[in-house]
């Protein structure tokens, strides 16, 4: 995924740093909902991205698309879950959650740069010129998309099926895992996935910049 020489380790806690930079309120909210209600991950989370954004402008910070996406999507629904009281609405958020979080991935995809490949320069500080690069970026953004609607798919299931209480442990513990899981293959087997599909054709290859 990244454009660099560092080990997949390296790589791995690289962009774990930065997606919690990029992230952090979403990923605040999982890891305390694994751990408290839902209101207490709803205050933390909102206090976190109230900080996060007042650090960012301190350290005049640019912030990226998918920054205030997160940022915009934690306050919002704190907010509404805050001033809601309806059951309904707090069994199915975190299926909203995904659906919106899948349509704006899918919806970079149509734009001049994937989400991901918006990361991946703002972490190499340069913009990314490769033509492989790009087209990784590209199928990482569309994996990350499917993996986010069938979250939501998944977490549909269990909110019907389960209590709230049984339906949030349920989320916390397939969504933390899951989303580390795919990161870790997104980082290690990333370039290796995009090599597989062109050397049977099923993808462009662009030659390599000298």
């Amino acid at each position: 995924l990244l454009e660099c020489s560092y080990t997949p380790l390296m790589q791995f806690t690289r962009l774990l740093r930065f997606a919690f930079d990029e992230l952090g309120p979403l990923i605040v909210f999982w890891g305390t909902a694994r751990f408290a209600d839902l209101k207490t991950a709803i205050i933390v989370s909102t206090v976190w991205s109230i900080g996060q954004i007042a650090y960012k402008i301190y350290k005049k910070e640019k912030f990226t698309n998918f920054f205030k996406f997160s940022a915009v999507m934690t306050i919002v629904f704190g907010i509404l879950d805050t001033w809601m009281t309806t059951p309904i609405f707090f069994k199915y958020e975190a299926v909203f959650t995904n659906i919106v979080t899948g349509i704006y991935f899918a919806m970079t995809l149509r734009s001049s740069k994937s989400v991901i490949q918006e990361w991946v320069e703002k972490k190499n500080g340069k913009p990314m010129e490769n033509r492989n690069a790009i087209l990784r970026c590209q199928i990482l953004t569309l994996v990350w998309t499917q993996y986010f609607f069938a979250k939501a798919a998944y977490y549909c299931y269990v909110s019907s099926n389960y209590s709230i209480e049984e339906a949030m442990v349920i989320r916390s513990t397939v969504g933390t895992v899951s989303f580390y899981a795919l990161l870790g293959v997104s980082v290690v087997f990333g370039k290796r996935i995009l090599h597989f599909f062109q050397t049977r054709g099923l993808l462009p290859m662009y030659p390599e910049a000298s």
